[in-house]
């Protein structure tokens, strides 16, 4: 079995209006409830292989406090994760290479929300900054990653933890 974890960026600053959209960096909260998800996530998944990454910083950000958890794991900034829709980040997926097993995508919504309806037995309204979605797939070859071979088995978001 193979997993795929998204991970939508933490909380990021709207302060300075002069910075473009892909150069925001994280706000205070960012900075709390990345490290405190990651470790949830520890608890859960022991092993990444490979993260990939949208370009944004608050991605690149997020994902670098991940990574202090998951320190042997490859790392791929992904440039077509940034405002992907749900078929651009399939075809991130389909690319990912078989001896790959457990692999994290660091984005953004809506992209991440409507990817996470499509393989989820329910919808959700919003996945929130720091949401992790873990999906298992039960094939072996990334290429055929679908809804009938691939599932939400967990959703965990820094709100059910009171942060």
């Amino acid at each position: 079995m193979k997993q795929l974890i998204l991970v939508r960026h933490a909380k990021s600053s709207w302060s300075d209006m002069l910075i473009s959209d892909i150069e925001r960096p994280l706000n205070s909260r960012g900075k709390r409830n990345a490290p405190f998800m990651a470790q949830k996530l520890k608890e859960i998944v022991k092993n990444i292989d490979t993260f990939y990454v949208s370009p944004a910083k608050r991605a690149r950000k997020t994902a670098k406090v991940f990574r202090k958890d998951f320190s042997n794991a490859k790392w791929n900034v992904v440039e077509e994760i940034y405002e992907a829709y749900v078929s651009t980040l399939e075809d991130v997926i389909y690319s990912i290479p078989n001896k790959i097993d457990t692999a994290i995508m660091f984005g953004h919504n809506p992209g991440f929300t409507a990817l996470t309806n499509r393989y989820a037995k329910s919808m959700i309204d919003n996945l929130p900054t720091c949401g992790i979605v873990i999906i298992d797939f039960k094939g072996e070859n990334w290429s055929k990653f679908h809804p009938t071979s691939a599932s939400v088995s967990n959703i965990l978001f820094p709100k059910q933890f009171g942060e």
